[in-house]
């Protein structure tokens, strides 16, 4: 007879996933670069602009911003350097849309109040409405730019004045030590015998009496 042959089926074995190790954390983002520090202001650069376009009424607070960021681009520098000051036109130019622009341009030298005041002086008036109308100021139609042949230098403020000084009190010093008490007075005693007298060592009362009495009989 044929033999039986028993055959065990292979037992399936379950391997468990490979744990990865956590990916490292991601690096802090860098700090942000320090601020440049303030221009310290020692010239001025001041002149005026009519526009055409705008009234001191339709001139507000976000066109003058755009006129202060378009003077900047045109002279190189921060917008924060340009103050300005809006006025009206002359009266026969008030219903024509016209205003005047009044700005002053800080410096940190005389050197570079120089570049800016070229700088203004050679903007094409084409180039100035263009700026303006890329910053925001797109009811401009025409730009004069004046600007004053003087430089204006700003002196140094003085340094603060120091404080004063506290008054001043004697030092108080320690007190000297005391001084020492005097010695006691010295008794000297004689050791020699007064005329007439004799000495006896003190306690010897009996010698003492039998010599008294030799002295009186005597």
């Amino acid at each position: 007879p044929p033999q039986k042959i028993n055959i065990t089926p292979p037992v399936a074995m379950f391997t468990p996933p490979l744990s990865l190790p956590n990916p490292p954390p991601a690096p802090s983002p860098p700090p942000p670069p320090a601020p440049p520090p303030p221009v310290v202001v020692r010239a001025k650069v001041t002149g005026s602009v009519t526009l055409q376009g705008y009234s001191k009424d339709t001139f507000g607070d976000q066109e003058q911003r755009a006129f202060a960021a378009g003077v900047a681009k045109i002279v190189k520098v921060a917008p924060e350097l340009v103050t300005i000051k809006v006025r009206n036109a002359r009266r026969r130019r008030v219903l024509a849309g016209v205003v005047v622009v009044d700005y002053e341009i800080s410096a940190a030298d005389v050197a570079t109040a120089g570049v800016i005041k070229g700088a203004m002086q050679a903007a094409d008036p084409s180039d100035v409405v263009a700026i303006l109308k890329a910053e925001g100021l797109t009811q401009v139609s025409a730009a004069v730019v004046a600007v004053s042949e003087e430089v204006t230098i700003i002196q140094p403020s003085p340094p603060p004045a120091l404080p004063p000084l506290p008054p001043s009190f004697p030092s108080k010093s320690a007190p000297p030590p005391p001084s020492p008490p005097p010695p006691p007075p010295v008794v000297e005693t004689s050791t020699s015998a007064a005329a007439g007298s004799a000495q006896f060592p003190a306690g010897d009362v009996a010698t003492a009496v039998a010599l008294a009495a030799v002295v009186f009989e005597a």
